[in-house]
């Protein structure tokens, strides 16, 4: 019986040390934590992460303003991407973009984080609830 208490001892003290050790992306000076929705497979990568199921994507980045306006940045962000059929909408400290990129509708949501770092949200496919649900999500990292 010992054994068996024990053994569950171990089990529930990995459990929660697993929940409480949520991973942190985003550059040094602007970490941050995301939950991932229930069947999404996260994967860090320079200044965030990628999130996906296999049919939607959704990636989250951090990057330093380099002194740019909003607007400027989201210009330099739509030609990096290759981006047509761009529509913008500025609202305060929020850029909305909806292009194509290679025939794939992708939305791309660019805010102020703070004075310093811009945070760049890029979706595609149909999952949008859960896309929202994650961005909701996010937290700074202590």
């Amino acid at each position: 019986m010992k054994k068996l208490l024990l053994s569950f001892a171990l089990f529930a003290s990995l459990l929660f040390s697993s929940i409480a050790m949520a991973a942190v992306y985003g550059p040094a000076d602007a970490k941050f934590t995301v939950t991932p929705a229930a069947g999404w497979q996260e994967s860090a990568m320079e200044g965030g992460v990628q999130l996906t199921n296999g049919k939607s994507a959704l990636v989250i980045q951090v990057t330093g303003n380099g002194g740019l306006t909003l607007e400027a940045f989201g210009d330099a962000v739509i030609s990096q991407a290759g981006l047509t059929d761009v529509k913008k909408n500025l609202d305060n400290d929020t850029l909305n973009i909806i292009g194509k990129k290679d025939g794939t509708e992708l939305q791309m949501i660019i805010s102020k984080g703070d004075e310093k770092h811009f945070a760049t949200f890029t979706m595609a496919g149909p999952d949008k609830d859960a896309m929202s649900e994650m961005i909701g999500s996010i937290k700074d990292a202590e």
